[in-house]
């Protein structure tokens, strides 16, 4: 028997009943399946999602978090779950989590040790990491600490998704859910091991993003750690508002500024890379913007980016083109 996959959708807003609902329709044909994954809304209750998921499924096997929008063969839904259900014959498949966490070092180091503690299965394999977590502090030490613990190991997953709508101040907008062994973390992390035998399987991957460069670069005059107040002599808010305009309204000056993120180029092991600072906080009192995965940008040379509806798109078609590429016409 080869690879199966099913997926279940639910538009219910009982969380319990669409949790049951999802789970099962993944679940209709797969009656073993190896490994469940689950993306549920920040909208539902996610006690009552887990629950319902929970009767169709053993929890050991579930990878899931919560999700600011869903994607499935029906389309980019809100408010839904979506959940697809993995039978890969002859995959071992090694599952580790951490409830809490003090550090991204500590959230690396605890996640490798409780995947560690599992025997790795005999034969020749081809290794694929997959995790989901909370949001921290900087997700470049997180992936540090896993790259050395599993060496030349594939690592693909995301953060969990947060309410983004009720804007940058609120709480809500911070708060998301992962789905442990037993029961569901607002900070947790849990990853799957996948050894795959490397005669019958050949994993591929596609990146891309869609956020375009705006202007020449620029550097940031002052900041403590993420806060930037200065950019190119310039106060922060000031030099964003060439772009969004003169308004004061916080509003809309936190809604808008979510499309303006800056790139850094960074070097790992000699390699140069380009990664990505999110704004994700505005304190108009101390005049200064928060960027997100941490670091200290003082004096750093960045390019401004900026991102809209159809540079998503394009990311997401050229990202699946180098999937596709990468497998070498393999089916």
């Amino acid at each position: 028997m080869g690879v199966q996959v099913g997926i279940g959708i639910s538009r219910i807003k009982d969380s319990f009943v669409a949790g049951v609902q999802a789970t099962r329709e993944a679940c209709r044909d797969i009656r073993e399946p190896t490994l469940v994954i689950c993306f549920g809304s920040i909208h539902h209750d996610h006690h009552e999602l887990y629950e319902g998921i929970c009767t169709q499924i053993d929890s050991k096997i579930l990878l899931g978090c919560s999700s600011y929008a869903e994607i499935s063969p029906s389309g980019v839904s809100r408010g839904t779950i979506v959940v697809m259900a993995l039978f890969l014959p002859g995959v071992r498949v090694r599952l580790g989590e951490v409830s809490n966490y003090t550090d991204e070092k500590s959230l690396g180091k605890e996640l490798s040790q409780s995947l560690s503690n599992q025997e790795l299965p005999e034969g020749s394999m081809r290794h694929l990491l997959l995790t989901l977590r909370g949001i921290g502090a900087g997700g470049e030490e997180f992936l540090e600490v896993l790259q050395k613990a599993f060496g030349d190991i594939a690592i693909f997953g995301g953060l969990g998704g947060c309410d983004y709508d009720v804007g940058m101040s609120h709480p809500d907008f911070w708060r998301s859910y992962q789905y442990l062994t037993k029961g569901v973390s607002p900070g947790g992390a849990k990853a799957a091991h996948l050894c795959l035998p490397e005669n019958d399987y050949q994993p591929a991957f596609g990146y891309a993003h869609g956020w375009t460069p705006v202007g020449p670069a620029v550097t940031i005059t002052r900041a403590e750690g993420p806060e930037v107040y200065e950019v190119d002599g310039i106060p922060v808010f000031e030099f964003y508002r060439q772009f969004l305009g003169g308004t004061d309204s916080r509003e809309f000056f936190e809604g808008m500024i979510q499309r303006y993120a800056f790139s850094v180029d960074m070097e790992y092991e000699g390699f140069k890379r380009s990664v990505v600072r999110l704004p994700v906080k505005c304190d108009f009192s101390k005049g200064c913007i928060t960027y997100f995965p941490v670091q200290d940008l003082h004096g750093i040379q960045v390019r401004l980016l900026h991102g809209d509806r159809r540079g998503v798109l394009n990311g997401a078609r050229r990202a699946a083109q180098r999937c596709k590429d990468a497998l070498m016409g393999m089916e």
